[in-house]
């Protein structure tokens, strides 16, 4: 079963950042607006789906022209992964309601010609949530898609005993029609509850420090279940490759991203991850203190590591 999220979902400031944007609380929070902003116009186009509408047209509208001239012959987007990025970008795009006129006016092809004929998941996905034109046969492939995702969830109502697999499956599921109610949603909820952390003491294997790290949601075997469970469901090429493995910030960002999008930002536990990953949330004083490449986002694992050892809980050395 493979699961290729989004390439912000490996990534620690995209990661935060979204989880950021599905809090009502964050919601209108103008540094945070403008961070999703700069990452849309950036050419993280498929980002544009956790601004508003209003912002997300605005910035999506000045990148226009450089998606059209992105986009192949086949009406799709990039040569890796392509049916999954098309999706996200045109997902972007209707959320923002400059599909009608882009396809009109802006872009070189039909961006619906390939995902018409799919019979993938990403077909079903365009089909169902922005094409708005179920073929006779979608009912049916409805049920087949979740009856292969609900077959990978363990007993214990996770996949993989990890976080961050657990919550993009979760995500998954509503894509594809699954509401709060499914029964592999709650299970896969409750679950996820019972893995935040007060406080964890965090250490990569051969890393010559430890991190002392509040409010996070990760398994207590990070490196085995966590990581290694991570690999296994989602089948990701970059995971080993992406700052994943240096803090457990990705995995709580993505908890907390589909908790909020569940309704839960008001839980205790979800609030005080929040707060805590608000507090590591690098800013423009620290820069210098931390000499590190500013561009790197607000949220990055290795300056994030630097600002817990300003503040004693990063022992050891960088």
């Amino acid at each position: 079963m493979a699961n290729k999220p989004g390439a912000f979902d490996l990534r620690c400031n995209e990661a935060v950042l979204s989880a950021f944007l599905c809090n009502p609380s964050y919601q209108s929070q103008t540094r945070l607006i403008d961070m999703g902003r700069r990452m849309v116009t950036r050419g993280d186009w498929a980002f544009g789906f956790y601004l508003s509408r209003s912002d997300a047209e605005e910035s999506l509208a000045g990148v226009l022209p450089a998606i059209a001239r992105k986009q192949q012959s086949t009406g799709l987007w990039f040569r890796n992964n392509a049916p999954m990025h098309s999706y996200l970008i045109l997902r972007a795009l209707k959320h923002a309601g400059l599909l009608e006129h882009s396809h009109s006016g802006v872009l070189r092809y039909d961006p619906f010609q390939w995902f018409r004929m799919d019979n993938g998941e990403h077909g079903f996905l365009a089909r169902r949530n922005i094409i708005e034109q179920p073929r006779p046969d979608d009912a049916q492939r409805q049920r087949e898609l979740l009856s292969r995702i609900k077959e990978f969830q363990q007993s214990d109502g996770s996949w993989g005993g990890a976080v961050s697999a657990t919550a993009l499956q979760m995500e998954r599921l509503m894509a594809f029609g699954a509401g709060q109610e499914d029964h592999a949603i709650k299970n896969a909820l409750k679950w996820l509850l019972q893995q935040y952390r007060p406080s964890v003491e965090f250490q990569r294997p051969g890393a010559s420090w430890t991190v002392s790290m509040e409010h996070v949601f990760t398994t207590t075997d990070y490196y085995g279940k966590e990581f290694h469970g991570a690999q296994t469901i989602l089948r990701q090429t970059k995971l080993a490759a992406s700052c994943f493995g240096c803090l457990p910030m990705i995995q709580t960002a993505l908890a907390l991203r589909v908790l909020s999008r569940l309704g839960r930002y008001g839980d205790e536990c979800v609030a005080n991850s929040f707060r805590s990953l608000a507090e590591l949330q690098i800013k423009d004083e620290d820069i210098k203190g931390l000499v590190v490449n500013a561009s790197c986002g607000d949220w990055c694992a290795h300056k994030c590591r630097f600002k817990l050892e300003e503040q004693n809980k990063c022992r050891g050395g960088r």
